[in-house]
């Protein structure tokens, strides 16, 4: 069975999305950080930074994607699930970020940023009857990005 090009982008799609949670989350958050515990405040930290990592095994629906009809739409409910999940990885990768020790001089617009970013993913989850899916997984690809983009330009400064 051939694919569609919409399939094809879909599943090009998801890959780009996979390596922009991981860069996101490795490059970004730091999250492979070593985390050194030196007091009551740093086991705090540590925890929340492994109960967060449990929550990056959301699952982001690309599959799904790849198997609809070229020009397929998600519905309703799909495609809240996907942005809802997009959303709370954004918030994760966030909360990783929050305990690195290089992120420890977060700015207001940094914590700014990354909530409207992941408002604009739940803001997606109403389009559902005027994006194609492929358009979607495109976006939350763009919304990872500037998520990345964001934590990489806080660390620099």
């Amino acid at each position: 069975m051939g694919w569609s090009f919409l399939a094809a982008s879909a599943a090009l799609l998801g890959l780009a999305l996979g390596f922009t949670i991981w860069s996101s989350y490795s490059d970004a958050a730091i999250g492979w950080e070593a985390r050194h515990v030196r007091s009551h405040r740093d086991v705090v930290r540590l925890r929340g930074w492994i109960a967060l990592d449990f929550a990056l095994l959301l699952e982001v629906g690309v599959r799904r994607a790849i198997a609809l009809p070229p020009g397929g739409h998600f519905s309703h409910q799909e495609q809240w699930i996907v942005c809802s999940a997009t959303a709370c990885i954004i918030l994760v990768i966030m909360g990783i970020a929050a305990t690195s020790e290089q992120h420890a001089r977060r700015r207001v617009w940094v914590w700014v940023s990354q909530v409207s970013i992941a408002f604009a993913t739940l803001g997606l989850a109403a389009l559902s009857a005027q994006i194609i899916a492929t358009g979607v997984l495109l976006l939350l690809f763009l919304c990872f990005a500037a998520q990345t983009a964001v934590l990489i330009r806080n660390r620099q400064l």
